[in-house]
């Protein structure tokens, strides 16, 4: 179901235009292939469940700088920007799988913008890492949301030239925003292949806080966390354990500017 409200404008014998468009749409009842009880002989089965929301707006501005004989110059730009979000996905879904792997996969969360990034991370306390007595990061017992695919914003840019029938076009696509899990360099960090992996020798320290062996954040007499200060050497052990394809996924979630 789709609510849309726009507008269309033209001046100068159309010489310049501007097309504005806002637009509300929800899609309900979509048929997903959910996963069920292995004990029904069964893992998946297609089910008419859930609803996403989705509202946006398109804008684009038309021009025709140079128009002289039998040459002519349309330049046009588009800019489009949404937010989606899971509304419900049906009894007894508190989420569905969509693609991916074991540890990162793309879900349809309630509450989320569809396809979140969500699986293994890292510990967090208070918003830092929470750094174990050997330095390195401490996984955390339960997964979580790691990152949002959905860019902030899209734009285009074509520029059309003609002369006597003949036309020579060129088009620039921007993408703003959102995130992607780079699996790839997980692997090659843990496999001692990728470029980082060329320092294997230097001392660092991780940014993050300091936990006992059982997860708990250590504490100065003023209550406040411990900052961590154990050093460790980048070595295979280090890497392997940095690598998402070693710990966990938060390391090869990057942003898309």
């Amino acid at each position: 179901t789709t609510i849309e409200i726009g507008t269309e404008l033209a001046f100068f014998k159309k010489r310049i235009t501007l097309d504005f468009t806002y637009f509300n749409t929800t899609n309900k009842n979509l048929i997903v292939l959910a996963q069920i009880a292995s004990s029904t002989g069964y893992q998946y089965q297609y089910v008419n469940t859930g609803r996403i929301e989705t509202n946006g707006i398109e804008i684009a501005a038309g021009a025709v700088p140079i128009k002289a004989g039998d040459f002519e110059w349309q330049t046009n730009v588009n800019f489009t920007q949404f937010r989606n979000k899971v509304v419900e996905l049906g009894p007894g879904l508190d989420n569905l799988f969509r693609n991916g792997f074991t540890g990162a996969g793309s879900y349809a969360i309630p509450g989320q913008p569809y396809g979140v990034f969500y699986g293994d991370a890292y510990k967090k306390i208070d918003g830092q890492y929470a750094i174990g007595p050997d330095g390195l990061p401490v996984l955390d017992s339960e997964a979580r949301i790691l990152g949002n695919p959905n860019p902030d914003w899209l734009a285009g840019w074509r520029n059309t030239f003609s002369y006597k029938g003949i036309y020579l076009t060129a088009l620039l696509d921007f993408r703003q925003g959102g995130d992607i899990w780079n699996g790839t360099k997980g692997a090659l960090q843990f496999f001692g292949v990728h470029k980082d992996t060329e320092d294997r020798t230097s001392v660092t320290v991780l940014d993050g806080v300091k936990v006992d062996a059982n997860g708990d954040p250590l504490r100065n007499a003023d209550g406040s966390l411990v900052k961590n200060d154990i050093q460790i050497v980048k070595d295979q052990t280090f890497w392997q354990s940095y690598s998402s394809f070693g710990g966990a996924n938060d390391f090869s979630m990057e942003k898309v500017n």
